[in-house]
């Protein structure tokens, strides 16, 4: 019997150690990718007119075909919207694959010392944002 893939949906806060996992998880195993909108939107550059679009269809193309291959996949991003999500596993399930959610779930307050460190350009309040809308998200799934 074939082994179904897997895509692995990541959520949390920023700097909640999102990417830090997904790298881990990746060398710790055999056929496993990460694909990262974010990386995918720093590389088309922010003058590209339809740099969200090229986004989606460049992460959606690299899961695929990497999971037309039998790798198992984790989708490295927090900050898309539920229809986004909705299509990436929908998508996944038509290859046949599971679908499973991996939460960090690290605190507003250590987020927002994480960003402070790293001087990365996260505002607090932003952080405070998503941290509420992870919570609510949380609770309905």
């Amino acid at each position: 019997m074939e082994r179904k893939p897997t895509l692995l949906m990541m959520k949390g806060l920023p700097l909640s150690g999102k990417t830090e996992w997904a790298l881990g998880w990746v060398a710790k195993g055999r056929n496993r990718v990460r694909v990262s909108w974010t990386d995918i939107m720093a590389t088309l550059g922010r003058k590209s007119r339809d740099r969200r679009l090229l986004a989606y269809e460049t992460a959606t193309h690299l899961m695929v075909q990497a999971m037309k291959r039998g790798c198992d996949v984790v989708l490295d991003e927090m900050n898309l919207d539920s229809r986004t999500f909705a299509a990436f596993i929908t998508r996944a399930s038509m290859l046949g694959a599971r679908v499973e959610w991996h939460n960090m779930e690290k605190s507003c307050e250590e987020c927002k010392r994480r960003n402070a460190q790293a001087g990365h350009p996260v505002d607090d309040m932003e952080i405070e944002r998503l941290a509420h809308e992870f919570a609510v998200w949380l609770k309905q799934k």
